[in-house]
């Protein structure tokens, strides 16, 4: 193991994996942290992504997909209700 990092990442979900991907790719010499013995075991994500971020890492497949979204809405604790528009079609 090295002493000196230019990017420590704390957490190998799909945000801390994608960040640490990208500053490697680019270079940075990265030291990625996860608390769990296996990344990804349970599964903890519900985040969505558009074609082009899921085309990255692998071709987009039925089998791998659970739901399609066109639309959503956020609503805040406070009840605020925004709804976005986005262009294309997400991913679950």
């Amino acid at each position: 193991m090295r002493d000196y990092y230019d990017v420590i990442v704390v957490g190998a979900g799909p945000a801390g994996s994608t960040a640490a991907r990208f500053a490697a790719t680019n270079g940075a010499r990265v030291l990625l942290l996860e608390k769990d013995r296996e990344i990804g075991v349970p599964v903890r994500c519900g985040e969505a992504v558009d074609y082009e971020g899921l085309s990255e890492f692998i071709e987009p497949d039925d089998h791998f997909i659970s739901s399609t979204i066109r639309k959503f809405k956020l609503i805040a604790p406070n009840g605020a209700v925004v709804e976005p528009h986005i262009e294309g079609t997400g991913y679950v």
